[in-house]
Order: structure tokens, then C-alpha cells, then sequence
């Protein structure tokens, strides 16, 4: 599961659905607040702002696939599980190649989705179902309803700026890019 926009409709296919739950970090908070918990999660971004997406999720509850790099306060939580994946990085491919160990390999790139998708890939898990991986800005949202994005654009607004502002804002911020030359 991602946490685009259309997961707001799929909530209840979600629920119902007897299969491998797979959800990206940004999708945790939500799935949670309906009473909903993956299978496995994914956080395998290294900043600070993707570790904060999982501040307000029930740790005990979760399974989470990291990559050695994220943020070291994702390794402060209590996790039920928390499961470190090589997605081709430098210092865990090193200590792979040194150690007598393989840490299980994800392919990466583009979005947490990827790493979801590559791990029910090499389950053998078929068909795989893609939810709220819209790839697209449905009604100019980034994100469907009760992410840590949505949280903060609804803190942000003023008497220039509504919630609905700083979405769009916040799309703009990551789907615009310059580059020199």
C-alpha cells in the first residue's frame, strides 16, 4: 500500500482483503487510525523527515523493514520487529562483503513502493494488488487522508494560506525541479 490519495476510497477492499499486507511508512499512521496494521511496513529513506512520518505510530504493532541508512531515531522506537534490508548500499554491502552474512536485498529506487513490491516479487505473492499508488495528484493532493503530511499542512495555514494551499504547495515542492546547465 502507498498512501496516495486514492487509498481514502480503498479502505474498506483493504480490510476485507485476506492477502500479504504491504505498506509504505507514509501509509502507517492512517492504516493505524482505522484499525488496520501491514503484514510488513518499509522505511528506507534516510532523512528526518521520513522517520518522523512514524512518530505517531503504535511501534509494538509494526514489523519494519528498514535500510541501514535511515534516520537513527527509527532505531530508537520498540518495533515488533525490525527487519534490516540491503537495498545496494555502501556501508551494508561493505560489511557484507567482510562479514560471513547477506542481509536480504531489495531492489530500491523512486519510492518506497519499489522495496513492497520487490519483496512480494520475490515471495512468489501472485497476483500483487498496487493500493493508493497513484502516481499522480488526484484532486491536487499528494497523500490520502490522515498522513503526517496531511498534519502539517492543516498546522501551516493562515489568514493568506488554507490547508488545501499548502498541499498544493507541498506537491509543487516535490514535483518541481530545476536543474543546472
Amino acid at each position: 500500500l502507498g498512501a496516495g490519495p486514492s487509498l481514502d476510497d480503498a479502505w474498506d477492499a483493504v480490510r476485507d482483503a485476506r492477502v500479504l499486507k504491504l505498506a509504505v511508512d507514509t501509509a502507517l499512521e492512517p492504516m493505524q487510525s482505522r484499525g488496520l496494521s501491514p503484514h510488513l511496513a518499509f522505511l528506507v529513506d534516510s532523512q528526518l523527515e521520513n522517520a518522523r512520518l512514524v512518530d505517531r505510530v503504535h511501534a509494538p504493532d509494526v514489523n519494519l523493514v528498514v535500510s541501514l541508512e535511515v534516520h537513527p531515531k527509527v532505531y530508537d522506537r520498540n518495533w515488533r520487529n525490525l527487519i534490516v534490508a540491503s537495498c545496494d548500499q555502501g556501508l551494508l554491502t561493505w560489511l557484507e562483503r567482510r562479514g560471513n552474512f547477506q542481509a536480504g536485498y531489495l531492489k530500491q529506487g523512486g519510492s518506497v513502493v519499489t522495496c513492497a513490491f520487490d519483496l512480494a516479487r520475490q515471495a512468489g505473492c501472485s497476483p500483487i494488488y498496487l493500493g493508493g499508488v497513484d502516481l499522480s495528484f488526484s484532486g491536487h493532493r499528494v497523500y490520502c487522508r490522515g498522513t503526517a503530511y496531511e498534519r502539517q499542512a492543516v498546522a501551516s495555514p493562515s489568514r493568506f494560506a488554507s490547508a488545501a494551499q499548502a498541499m498544493i504547495q507541498m506537491r509543487q515542492e516535490r514535483t518541481e525541479r530545476t536543474v543546472a546547465g
